[in-house]
């Protein structure tokens, strides 16, 4: 049956009840621990049912990253801009790029934060901070879907020590046939409403 299931493109699996129930499974046995039961991540691993996607949520994206892991790696910047460099930065994201207010006690300046951005950071989020799906850079747009939290100071912590994130590969675990079910189940949590309106 794994089989079958593995000659269809992913998007006509993820359509099929019966295959859904066995992708459930399989997340359910595999990877609710990490995003848990209800695929929507926990603090560090990244909500699947939801439209930001760190590495790309078209189905074969989905089903590369499950077969060979990820590793995201975003580096420290404290001893490349300094504290306040790490307090403009975090400045600029929260303000312009995300849209809110900066806590009223903050000493931090947002128009120095863009510059750095710039300098530094635009080279994988992009110059509007929207993220590049292929080396796994976030869309900082969206800050409902920083994984590692979007308070200032959570910003703050990951402008100064960075974040290494690590998605196991499962290519060995489970093989490609149940990888493609699981593939499947994944862009069904994100993609379904969709596939329902368009019927």
């Amino acid at each position: 049956i794994f089989a079958k299931y593995a000659a269809m493109p992913i998007e006509e699996v993820a359509k099929d009840p019966q295959a859904l129930k066995m992708g459930g499974r399989l997340f359910a046995s595999n990877c609710s621990v990490c995003h848990g039961s209800d695929a929507k991540g926990a603090y560090g691993f990244p909500n699947l049912t939801d439209a930001d996607w760190r590495w790309g949520g078209e189905p074969e994206t989905i089903k590369a990253t499950i077969m060979g892991g990820r590793h995201a790696v975003m580096p420290a910047w404290v001893d490349v801009i300094k504290e306040q460099g790490v307090s403009d930065v975090a400045a600029y994201v929260l303000t312009n790029l995300d849209g809110r207010k900066l806590p009223e006690s903050i000493k931090a300046d947002p128009v120095n934060g863009q510059k750095l951005f710039a300098a530094n950071c635009a080279v994988c989020h992009g110059p509007e901070g929207k993220g590049t799906p292929a080396m796994g850079a976030p869309n900082l747009t969206h800050p409902a879907a920083f994984i590692y939290g979007s308070s200032f100071a959570q910003l703050q912590q990951t402008i100064r020590h960075g974040r290494q994130g690590v998605m196991p590969a499962q290519e060995q675990l489970q093989g490609n046939d149940k990888v493609h079910l699981l593939a499947a189940y994944v862009y069904s949590l994100s993609h379904g409403d969709k596939q329902a309106d368009a019927e």
